[in-house]
């Protein structure tokens, strides 16, 4: 084996010798530790020209957490640096710079970057630069007090021949038909920011907080004083009836209807429809569905035993159905759709009064067999086959 202790070395492996140019004082630049690839490495530039091989464990940094100097020298020196970046993220454009053409590289990272909306530009670097080899999902535990997901990729530096998107392959479910954002047709806000001190049993002003709803039902309710609201000048235009509410936590879509105007708090987001003619029961037996558990677990919250929260980002980015109201199929299913989900609605108002079990069974039964009608409907409108069903169910 070579020795390898002369290898050993220490620098901020991210930032060269021309962050010097900013004017650092001494201290400073201490601080910085500045690290020139080329010259700690002169052996390896002069014969190989870089690395052939590239293994590490990137710190998990968000970008409020960085040193100012250091923010800016990111920003102006690694594309990858854009928007709410992780530190991870350029770590591994620098891989890049480092390996020579072909060269392999493997990292453990979390692996909400093979869904997660904001790491899009990553994925369509990596599919532009590199080859995927392979992708291991290890879940949550890796590592001591992180909870968070991992996974390990192999990759090899290089144009992607086979043209593959590896990272767009479950998408396919999604752009059998045409869809538009869920974002594009509505408008989505959060609801107020609310103490829970602020709750009381009896008051003025009807108030829930996500913990308050349910699929199809809101299963209790708070009050908050009028007083409160005074401060939220565009409470108007939040709190109306017939809006769609999405709560933020969950490992599943948790969505209802509010018919009452009813004020909502931080942890529910608000979904009112630009188009009143669309009814807000079509999206509800939409999000709800078997095949939107299958997208949440794909796409929101992939391989995460944490509690998850939705970002508005993510509900905005749904991919629902473009209803053709001249299609005598798309009119059809868009009709049982609402149907079915008013059905459901109902049966739950019912069983909140019922008292006798054997009644409320069969409420219950109902309701089952309600939710695989629109189910049925839901798979139908996505254009989904008999093969992907069973793939999806087995999943969602």
């Amino acid at each position: 084996m070579p020795n390898i202790d002369n290898n050993i070395l220490c620098g901020n492996s991210l930032i060269s010798p021309d962050f010097e140019g900013l004017g650092l004082t001494p201290k400073e630049e201490r601080k910085v530790n500045v690290f020139d690839w080329k010259t700690e490495f002169k052996e390896i530039y002069k014969t190989n020209n870089g690395f052939n091989i590239v293994i590490g464990n990137p710190p998990y940094v968000k970008i409020h957490n960085l040193e100012k100097n250091s923010l800016n020298y990111f920003i102006d020196n690694y594309f990858l640096a854009k928007g709410q970046f992780d530190l991870f993220t350029i770590f591994i454009e620098k891989v890049f710079e480092l390996l020579t053409n072909n060269g392999l590289f493997s990292f453990i990272i979390p692996s909400l970057i093979l869904k997660g909306v904001q790491y899009e530009n990553l994925r369509k670097f990596l599919n532009k630069n590199s080859e995927i080899f392979e992708i291991k999902e290890y879940g949550d535990g890796v590592f001591e007090h992180v909870k968070m997901p991992t996974c390990v990729f192999i990759l090899k530096k290089g144009e992607n021949i086979a043209k593959i998107d590896f990272f767009k392959k479950d998408l396919f479910y999604f752009s059998k038909i045409k869809t538009q954002l869920l974002g594009k047709i509505s408008k989505i806000t959060r609801g107020l920011e609310i103490g829970k001190d602020k709750l009381k049993e009896k008051g003025e002003i009807k108030c829930i907080t996500g913990r308050d709803i349910d699929c199809y039902k809101i299963k209790s309710s708070h009050f908050i004083n009028k007083s409160i609201l005074n401060k939220y000048s565009k409470k108007d235009d939040i709190f109306i009836s017939n809006r769609l509410l999405v709560r933020e936590t969950g490992k599943m879509f948790f969505s209802t209807i509010d018919n009452e105007g009813i004020v909502t708090t931080r942890s529910i987001y608000n979904v009112i429809f630009k188009n009143k003619k669309i009814k807000p029961e079509f999206y509800l037996g939409i999000i709800n569905s078997n095949l939107f558990k299958y997208y949440f677990k794909t796409f929101v919250a992939p391989d995460t035993n944490v509690f998850p929260k939705i970002r508005i980002i993510q509900l905005r980015q749904i991919p629902v159905p473009d209803i053709d109201f001249n299609n005598n199929l798309d009119k059809s299913l868009y009709d049982n759709i609402i149907e079915n989900v008013e059905k459901i609605i109902n049966f739950y108002n019912e069983l909140s009064i019922l008292k006798i079990q054997s009644q409320k069974d069969n409420i219950l039964r109902k309701i089952s067999f309600t939710e695989s009608e629109i189910n049925k409907y839901v798979y139908q409108i996505y254009n989904i086959n008999k093969e992907e069903i069973e793939i999806i169910e087995k999943n969602a």
